[in-house]
């Protein structure tokens, strides 16, 4: 499971905006530091980007919770969210948010 697959698939129940059947964007979530990328090449469906900000952070601090060790050095690492055209919508500093 991606990062952020992490929190988005635990979450109770069926999301409203899915339900109700209203329009919904794919979001990627990118990580990378000074020297490389890792992409998100799935994506998830997800009603808008301030959502987009809330699975993101959720996603960081369960990371962080679940493994302190791997997570221990998250200096320079940041997580940007991308829409399917590859327009990035923000960036979030990892060492901040897993704190």
């Amino acid at each position: 499971m991606n990062l952020a697959e992490t929190s988005y698939q635990q979450r109770e129940g069926s999301p409203t905006w899915l339900l109700h059947g209203e329009t919904k964007m794919r979001a990627y979530f990118h990580l990378k530091d000074r020297t490389e990328m890792i992409r998100d090449l799935d994506g998830i469906e997800i009603p808008d980007a301030e959502e987009a900000r809330v699975h993101a952070i959720e996603a960081i601090r369960e990371r962080h919770q679940e493994d302190r060790v791997l997570t221990q050095d998250w200096s320079g690492w940041s997580l940007s969210v991308a829409d399917a055209s590859g327009r990035v919508l923000f960036t979030l500093e990892l060492e901040e948010i897993g704190a």
